[in-house]
């Protein structure tokens, strides 16, 4: 996957429809969310997965969790938000990651702390939380064995799991995620590949701001997780993107030709009824998807390319404007050309492989392959046919029989 999105939905953070904190509970807040609007928003953007949140400050968990209650009542809803939101994304084919942040401990109450046993750092030093990891251990079992049957979780990203320095135990953590649901991938921003599947980098461009302007975006070797409107839950309806559609559409394919698990995933968030939006967001989102559909094929549920990868530190500028990925059965490989050249070619790196022939996406047209040198290959575009202003994606077959390396 190469697309996705990453929403907070934060009980006492998160504002309502009408602009303010105007919610009682925490089972107030969580039935104010309409799980179907939402969900058909976001099929809406094309996204192939979300990041959502269980809970984050305070450990207030949006569903029924009986551990959770036992340790810190009233810290849980009735309402089991994240089972339905489960089933109606799986209804329309959207993968789920369940976002927690297992050591967010400073947001309770000193009466909470002790209950569970959350020590706060002396002069900067942090001990190990022998009691509040059995809390937490006790939280995230029960967590993982609710939703262990719905098809379409794929796992958990920690937040911060590393931040108290060892104060969490990931190995516990872990084996007990997995004792409960075996298939379970773990997510983070800090990676240790012992305990973490999947890096996934929290990226905030806020200093590099006004303006739209793609090279404050910057391609990353991990799965990108990006704020392009307001901050990581909504908190004003003025909030509004910073970057134009075309922008999110050109980093998108850019980070997904750089081959880092999961591509692009884009960090906005609703009101806490799902439905409402800073100003023009999901406009914006549902318009980089109008973009996204043409080359959807070639962007979506493809795996890294072996020829044309973006380096990690690039951006739109200074990557040579094209990068490639790759059909999951490795027969072909989809050129993107984003800064198309003048004239009717494109001079391009030689592939490590042998490729038989080409065509362009669009329309199926043939585009001639010549051999310039050992190190380069130019293609060229039928006399009839013209570059895309956003994205001209050029089908390459390989030749199955032949690996060359360089």
């Amino acid at each position: 996957m190469r697309y996705g999105m990453f929403n907070h939905t934060v009980y006492k953070r998160t504002i309502g429809p009408g602009g303010k904190v105007d919610y009682h509970s925490l089972d107030e807040f969580v039935n104010r969310f309409d799980v179907e609007a939402y969900s058909d928003q976001l099929q809406s953007i094309g996204i192939e997965y979300l990041f959502f949140t269980a809970w984050h400050a305070g450990i207030y968990n949006l569903g029924p969790n009986a551990a959770l209650e036992r340790w810190l009542p009233g810290h849980t809803a009735k309402r089991d938000l994240i089972g339905e939101l489960a089933d109606a994304l799986n209804r329309r084919g959207i993968k789920l990651i369940i976002y927690t942040h297992p050591n967010d401990g400073e947001d309770l109450t000193p009466e909470e702390q002790e209950r569970v046993g959350f020590i706060k750092p002396e002069n900067g030093v942090q001990r190990r939380m022998p009691k509040f990891n059995d809390f937490i251990n006790d939280v995230y079992g029960e967590l993982a064995a609710r939703y262990v049957s719905k098809p379409n979780i794929l796992g958990f990203f920690w937040d911060g799991w590393s931040a108290l320095n060892g104060a969490i135990d990931p190995g516990r953590l872990r084996k007990t995620l997995l004792a409960a649901m075996p298939h379970a991938l773990v997510f983070s921003q800090v990676f240790d590949p012992s305990w973490i599947d999947f890096e996934t980098q929290e990226r905030y461009y806020k200093g590099r701001q006004p303006g739209d302007n793609i090279d404050k975006l910057v391609v990353q070797s991990a799965n990108q997780v990006t704020i392009f409107a307001g901050g990581w839950y909504c908190t004003g309806l003025s909030q509004h993107s910073s970057y134009t559609p075309e922008t999110l559409f050109r980093f998108t394919v850019l980070q997904a030709c750089g081959g880092a698990p999961g591509g692009m995933c884009w960090a906005v968030s609703p009101t806490c009824d799902g439905k409402t939006w800073g100003n023009g967001n999901i406009a914006t989102m549902i318009k980089v998807n109008e973009y996204i559909k043409p080359v959807r094929s070639s962007l979506c549920g493809v795996a890294p390319s072996h020829n044309w990868t973006v380096p990690a530190g690039a951006t739109y500028s200074t990557s040579r404007g094209y990068g490639a990925t790759r059909s999951l059965d490795g027969k072909r490989e989809y050129l993107h050309v984003l800064r198309h050249p003048i004239g009717q070619s494109i001079d391009i790196e030689a592939p490590r492989e042998r490729f038989i022939a080409a065509k362009l996406l669009s329309n199926g047209h043939p585009v001639a392959m010549t051999s310039i040198t050992s190190e380069s290959l130019r293609l060229t575009l039928g006399s009839n046919d013209r570059w895309e202003e956003l994205d001209t994606v050029i089908v390459l077959e390989r030749d199955t029989s032949v690996f060359r390396p360089r």
